[in-house]
């Protein structure tokens, strides 16, 4: 994508238990989940709620919309309203299934919900979704993807950065990939001081 972009041009949808009362409430839904009972909530609370929350805090502050349970509903309507340039997706994934907070959906079913013609930027911080997005290169050729391929994503890393990005977003006037680029290697420069 080449126009610039701001960080209100962004919808984070967050897929992942954002509170003790998400979390259990995802964990008891009776819903195909797999994120939450591989949790405990204490460790889970300690090491991406507590340090999360004042990072996407500051986030919103800088203008980006924030989902939180974020649905596989909700992620279909995100292509229907042409409001937003940029999903930055943060979820789960298990065997070839994207978790959102109401339960897993095959990757088939999630690239049905995208339109061919969509050139929005998906950004997925769902672990190991290479699948998903090779499938989404091949079947949804305007869509700009962002993904970790086949790595794990640790939420709060991810968050960290996207502060560091959406800071470098409001001070400057650059598109979606001049910004990716200039704030990777500056953040990871930055972690390694």
């Amino acid at each position: 994508m080449t126009s610039i972009i701001k960080p209100s041009d962004f919808l984070i949808g967050y897929a992942i238990p954002n509170s003790k009362s998400s979390f259990y409430k995802n964990y008891y839904s009776g819903v195909d989940i797999d994120f939450t009972i591989q949790n405990i909530w204490a460790a889970y609370n300690a090491d991406t709620v507590v340090p999360a929350k004042p990072l996407l805090k500051y986030i919103k502050k800088l203008g980006v919309t924030i989902k939180y349970e974020y649905t596989f509903g909700d992620f279909s309507d995100f292509f229907k309203s042409g409001k937003y340039k940029v999903l930055v997706l943060f979820s789960h994934w298990k065997n070839n299934h994207v978790e959102f907070y109401d339960g897993l959906r095959e990757i088939s079913l999630v690239s049905e919900k995208i339109p061919y013609e969509s050139a929005v930027i998906l950004d997925l911080n769902v672990c190991k979704c290479d699948a998903l997005r090779k499938l989404l290169e091949t079947s949804r050729k305007n869509l700009t993807i962002k993904s970790n391929n086949d790595r794990y994503c640790y939420p709060v890393f991810w968050i960290r950065y996207y502060k560091y990005f959406f800071q470098y977003i409001s001070n400057y006037n650059v598109n979606f990939n001049e910004a990716n680029l200039q704030c990777i290697s500056n953040f990871f420069i930055n972690l390694e001081e």
